[in-house]
């Protein structure tokens, strides 16, 4: 049986993975144990012992944690496997198990599930059965599941003109409800020649508030994505699915509070995943912003529909970078991304107000300063870091920002410096980088009239490799005389261009010898 996982759960305070990671990796569990701890950690966190629980999100998820599960199912003990099973198949088989199909062939086209009815009780609507056992919810209950999940459908296929889920044409799509905590996944399973999803869903999800509205169209977007293959990188998976939320339910915004696992940790690369770390793990929900840029600033919905269509035609599991897909649809990923980047300053987006602060590197006040690199938040390739300037008393005889960068080889740096007014941004510009034979790259660019600006960012990006560290120094300086026809103006308020000629006193770039050396010792 083909495989595939996705789950958003939601919940009382959950626990992170990284305690059973470590415990794991320094020998004091094995990886029975291991995978043990993580099935409760899951979906059973309530008995899990203090070691291994953390109160620092409400909510979370086991995206691919079934598949891996299934994969190590014989690592588990007899009883273990048949709690397992008990607990998450909803055909009451070995979890391990591929789905038993209960009819010699499947039942005529458009009359049933392709699997016939496996609950006590089920409720038909035009693309799904609802199905669930005596007293794990109410007919009500179920209906209200119905009714989000067939608006899901309205909204994606109908309006938007998504791919309808495989099989669809002839069999209703199941959604099944167990006993379990706050959530549901989506997984597929063959049947009638198709690999057909199915979504089982948690009673916990409807035992309070509305939050059971958007899990359902999460969950069947994710029934859609099943449609164009395998081949787009798993992060965008939960991303995308996230995003549609805002389009079939804007009365809700669900998705905002997922957002702040970009926006807590920015260094983590855009295309990070994992279930193991609890940072990366929130970081694919959070990396929704991602698909609400490409749609508010520059294609559309249409163009996050369109990255699934190219992903569709390309084959492969979870090989499409969002890289190769953006430049073979006619955009240029690194002015993309480094509009994203700047943005995420302000938070320029339509929901304004549901968008979090993106996180700190760090926050000056005073000038001169300098800063580096920190290896608890060094950014990843394609992550980044954000640098906030906010200079009240700007001595009128230096009226002028000179900022100088350097970044270990091997990054490929972006390095922009972005000045807001108003919480609007008005200027972004890029340092011009160079890496001299023996030397670090680095660049420095002169911010004209910093004054002008309420607060002026640095945002660092290394957008390829192993990105090592970086630093950088500030200050003030007076205003140049002249500029040389080679200055590479940039675009502000009025008077307040950045010019990136070499500014008298490269000396000063020595500094970055001693920061260098106070950032390998942190």
């Amino acid at each position: 049986m083909s495989l595939f996982t996705i789950v958003a759960l939601a919940g009382a305070a959950e626990p992170t993975h990284a305690p059973i990671q470590a415990a794991l990796d320094e020998g004091r569990i094995d990886a029975g144990e291991a995978l043990w701890l993580g099935y409760l950690a899951h979906f059973e966190p309530s008995t899990l012992d203090e070691d291994w629980r953390s109160d620092q999100l409400p909510w979370h998820c086991a995206t691919e944690f079934v598949a891996t599960l299934k994969a190590d199912f014989e690592l588990l003990t007899a009883e273990q496997q048949e709690h397992v099973s008990a607990t998450l198949e909803p055909f009451k088989q070995r979890f391990d198990d591929p789905l038993p199909i209960q009819h010699a062939a499947p039942p005529p086209s458009g009359s049933d599930t392709c699997w016939g009815q496996y609950a006590d009780n089920r409720i038909l609507g035009d693309h799904f059965s609802v199905e669930w056992d005596e007293g794990r919810i109410t007919e009500q209950q179920a209906a209200n599941f119905l009714e989000y999940l067939e608006h899901g459908w309205d909204v994606e296929v109908d309006d938007l003109g998504w791919n309808a889920p495989a099989g669809s044409d002839d069999y209703l799509i199941m959604a099944y409800v167990n006993q379990g905590g706050a959530g549901a996944y989506t997984t597929v399973s063959r049947c009638g020649g198709d690999e057909i999803p199915y979504i089982v869903a948690g009673n916990g999800s409807f035992s309070s508030g509305n939050w059971w509205q958007d899990m359902a169209v999460h969950e069947f977007k994710h029934a859609v994505q099943f449609s164009y293959g395998w081949a787009t990188e798993f992060w965008w998976w939960e991303a995308s699915a996230t995003y549609i939320q805002e389009y079939v339910n804007p009365e809700n915004n669900w998705w905002s509070s997922y957002i702040s696992g970009y926006t807590q940790n920015p260094q983590i690369a855009l295309n990070a995943y994992s279930q193991s770390d609890y940072d990366v793990f929130y970081h694919m929900y959070g990396m929704a912003i991602w698909a609400f840029y490409l749609d508010e600033h520059v294609g559309g919905h249409e163009l996050v529909q369109a990255t699934w269509d190219y992903a569709d035609d390309q084959g492969g599991l979870y090989s499409v970078g969002m890289d190769e897909t953006l430049e073979a649809l006619g955009h240029d990923f690194r002015e993309v991304f480094a509009g994203f980047l700047a943005n995420n300053t302000v938070m320029d987006f339509e929901d304004q107000r549901y968008f979090g602060s993106v996180a700190q590197q760090a926050t000056h006040k005073s000038l001169p300063v300098q800063g580096s690199s920190t290896s608890k938040t060094e950014p990843e390739a394609l992550g980044a870091n954000y640098i906030q300037f906010k200079v009240k008393d700007v001595d009128p005889e230096k009226p002028d920002l000179l900022v100088a960068f350097e970044g270990d080889e091997g990054g490929d740096w972006l390095v922009q410096l972005v000045g807001v007014v108003d919480s609007e941004l008005v200027t972004a510009v890029e340092i011009p980088l160079e890496v001299p034979e023996g030397a670090r790259e680095n660049g420095q660019l002169r911010l004209e009239g910093y004054g002008a600006y309420d607060e002026v960012w640095l945002v660092v990006a290394p957008l390829d490799g192993n990105s090592g560290g970086y630093a950088y120094a500030i200050e003030d300086r007076a205003a140049e005389v002249a500029a040389s026809d080679e200055d590479d103006e940039g675009t502000g308020l009025a008077g307040c261009g950045c010019s990136a000629s070499p500014a008298p006193g490269a000396a000063w770039l020595g500094l970055f010898g001693l920061l260098a050396v106070r950032r390998r010792k942190a």
